[in-house]
């Protein structure tokens, strides 16, 4: 997969946008769909004096009930029917919310700090759950589902701006971590959705199963492809013990007859070739080249067959 997308064919941004959504060439080859478990917050490596701010983000993506409004009012959710919703929200989703404390944790750990900035940890928790839905299209692929029920149910406005931010620190985040030098971190505007983490434990498992068909439809298409080329080549392989061979299209010669070529006016010979007057090859040779096409058969006629 690495050589293809370092390649100039066909395939190789198909391939490189596979390499820069999953974090590396390992990650499209070893890629599953396989569903993450609801998974506790790993809390290694994440100093104590952050804890109450990662905490108190974590808390927030965690729950399963809406921001409580302080002037009375519901949230969009609860007028619609909460219960009746609540299966369908892609933040109430435990494979969302294991994606998004593992955003949480990238960022906890990032030596840029992204976290202490002087934002609400509602706003900052709206972004990181947007970052880990729309990372795998979870809302483009809703019809129900918009990413203003999502500012509605942390109560914020929109976190779209701050969210972009954050996935860049990930983004990077994980490039460092990986050390891997063919993931392309720029931003692409043909990239696989419209954020890209670049690594496939942040990817939910029907986004990811998507992928794995993306992946082995690319890899048919380029080993037919390879095929195509291989078909057409003349020189083939024979045989166990790998001697070369050519690979040669049987065809009958109805006739041949010497005339003058229409566009330089000079003698010619064509010669008619195919098993009717339906699928019939008309090639044309110079005198010269006849006559060398002529010693060229009676030498092979004569000499013994190839093995």
């Amino acid at each position: 997969m690495g050589e293809i997308a370092k390649g100039d064919g066909m395939f190789n941004s198909a391939a490189q946008r596979l390499i820069d959504a999953l974090g590396g060439v390992a990650a499209v080859e070893e890629l599953s769909d396989h569903p993450h478990i609801d998974e506790e917050f790993d809390w290694s490596g994440i100093a104590e004096s952050d804890h109450a701010r990662v905490n108190e983000i974590l808390r927030l993506i965690s729950s399963d009930m809406p921001a409580p409004r302080a002037n009375g009012e519901r949230a969009i959710v609860e007028v619609v029917g909460l219960d009746k919703l609540r299966p369908h929200l892609p933040w109430c989703d435990p494979e969302y919310r294991t994606i998004a404390g593992r955003i949480l944790r990238a960022l906890a750990l990032d030596p840029a700090r992204p976290l202490d900035r002087r934002i609400k940890a509602e706003r900052i928790a709206a972004a990181i759950m947007w970052v880990g839905i729309t990372a795998s299209g979870g809302l483009a692929r809703s019809r129900r589902m918009k990413p203003p029920m999502l500012w509605d149910w942390f109560e914020v406005s929109s976190c779209k701006r701050i969210g972009r931010e954050l996935a860049d620190h990930v983004k990077r985040y994980n490039a460092s971590v990986v050390g891997v030098d063919e993931v392309d971190i720029r931003d692409n505007p043909y990239a696989l959705s419209e954020i890209t983490l670049g690594n496939s434990s942040l990817l939910h498992s029907t986004f990811r199963g998507l992928l794995v068909e993306q992946r082995d439809d690319l890899l048919e298409r380029i080993e037919r492809q390879h095929q195509r080329e291989r078909d057409a080549h003349p020189l083939i392989t024979n045989g166990l013990q790998g001697r070369l061979g050519l690979r040669s299209r049987p065809v009958t010669v109805r006739w041949a007859m010497r005339g003058e070529n229409e566009e330089t006016g000079r003698a010619c010979v064509s010669v008619a070739l195919g098993e009717s007057l339906d699928d019939i090859e008309l090639l044309g040779l110079s005198i010269p080249d006849a006559r060398r096409l002529i010693e060229a058969l009676q030498h092979a006629l004569d000499g013994p067959i190839a093995t």
